[in-house]
């Protein structure tokens, strides 16, 4: 059996899908669809944000963490459904946070954003919710995207690629003395690890999309 991932990115994403492997197991095998796949310095430098355009942070082939303009990868993603889609996969994992409006497919597709958003709202009706977001320009966004949940929100930025782990201790210690019930890791560079450090600093429920993803992935494909 085999499942799709879409990443705003570059494949192969190595540094989600091992932990992705982890929880679907051998049996299932993944097909990966990057939007910035065969893109060159000078088509990157195109995607990037103007002042005030909404901004998404994501990896290139290599590592290295690279900003684009939300805008300009929403037709990149629909081109990478439709080839999945075509390569008949069983169902299709996006491996972004961010809100895509309008995606739509043949084949059962998992968001991890609204994957994440719901189990926090199922967990924590209301409260204080401490969410960590790659960029701190992604601030506005971010409250925009969790403000139907009801929760008051404690946002810490912190890049999941190449931040110094010091800084990642930083924003743990401020989401503890905010005293918040739960944190969300609203991005899908975040993995276990930065979980680990961030519940160990905490000592709150840490929510890992993806994780979480690869989990309902199970669920819906039936393995």
């Amino acid at each position: 059996m085999k499942i799709g991932t879409v990443t705003i990115g570059q494949t192969p994403r190595v540094d989600v899908l091992g932990e992705v492997r982890e929880i679907l197991g051998a049996r299932i095998d993944i097909v990966e669809k990057g939007a910035l796949d065969g893109f060159g310095s000078e088509e990157l430098r195109q995607l990037a944000a103007a002042p005030g355009e909404e901004i998404l942070v994501t990896r290139l082939r290599n590592g290295t963490e690279v900003r684009v303009a939300q805008k300009h990868i929403h037709a990149l993603v629909v081109r990478c459904i439709a080839d999945l889609d075509r390569l008949g996969v069983a169902a299709i994992i996006m491996l972004c946070t961010a809100e895509f409006p309008g995606l739509e497919s043949s084949r059962p597709l998992l968001w991890a954003d609204r994957i994440l958003t719901g189990t926090a709202r199922a967990l924590v009706r209301s409260g204080r919710l401490g969410v960590l977001i790659p960029a701190a320009e992604q601030a506005a966004m971010t409250r925009r995207k969790w403000a139907a949940a009801g929760y008051e929100l404690v946002i810490e930025a912190v890049s999941p690629y190449n931040a110094n782990p010091a800084d990642l201790e930083s924003c743990a210690a401020r989401l503890a003395e905010a005293r918040v019930d739960l944190i969300a890791l609203d991005c899908i560079g975040f993995g276990k690890a930065v979980q680990q450090i961030v519940r160990r600093i905490t000592g709150r429920p840490v929510l890992c999309p993806r994780t979480l993803v690869a989990r309902i992935a199970l669920e819906v494909i039936g393995s």
